[in-house]
């Protein structure tokens, strides 16, 4: 619909079966690449999201955007309403990456679906305090640090296991306070790490 809408306002871009067949056809395979991206195929491009009626996707978060594709199955990828979605959850992560700026989102901090909306299993897992803190370190990077999935897991391993070193368990490895980022402490931080 949104490709159709995007034709020329006169009708002259669907004004005939062929041309209509022809938009038709560039939104299939926009969506096919971007369904079917595994990391390995080719990359995606601002293209092929514009071309699917993708929105909010742009040359600063085409990177985390392509990363959370390469390791979704292409069954929970393959419409553009599930790959919008995709991408807004994304944009909530990456708005909550802002570094020593104030946040310009202060009521709003990703949950643990929009991590498992993008494919980070590892944070998607946690709850209450371990989310907390995992959105407390988050926070303290800028996006370039939480663009990729590997890196939100990451971030997310070390966050669990400070949890479950402050429930009196014993991770393998064990907690080491290089593993969160050397960001601007907060009080979650430095009581729990130190």
């Amino acid at each position: 619909r949104a490709a159709i809408a995007a034709t020329a306002d006169d009708g002259s871009g669907v004004e005939t079966l062929s041309l209509l067949q022809a938009v038709v056809t560039n939104v299939s395979g926009a969506l096919a690449r971007l369904s079917n991206y595994d990391g390995t195929n080719a990359v995606p491009t601002l293209q092929d999201y514009a071309d699917a009626g993708v929105q909010g996707v742009d040359a600063s978060t085409i990177a985390a955007m392509n990363s959370a594709l390469a390791v979704l199955a292409s069954t929970v990828t393959d419409t553009a309403v599930e790959i919008q979605a995709v991408v807004d959850a994304y944009l909530v992560i990456l708005a909550e990456a802002n570094g020593a700026a104030a946040d310009a989102t202060p009521g709003v901090n990703p949950t643990a679906a929009h991590y498992a909306l993008v494919g980070a299993t590892t944070a998607g897992m946690l709850a209450g305090h371990g989310l907390a803190l995992l959105n407390d370190v988050v926070g303290t990077l800028s996006s370039s640090g939480v663009d990729s999935i590997a890196e939100l897991n990451a971030l997310a391993d070390a966050v669990s296991r400070v949890m479950l070193t402050a429930s009196g368990g014993s991770p393998t490895p064990a907690v080491r306070v290089a593993d969160l980022p050397h960001g601007p402490p907060s009080t979650t931080h430095v009581s729990v790490v130190a």
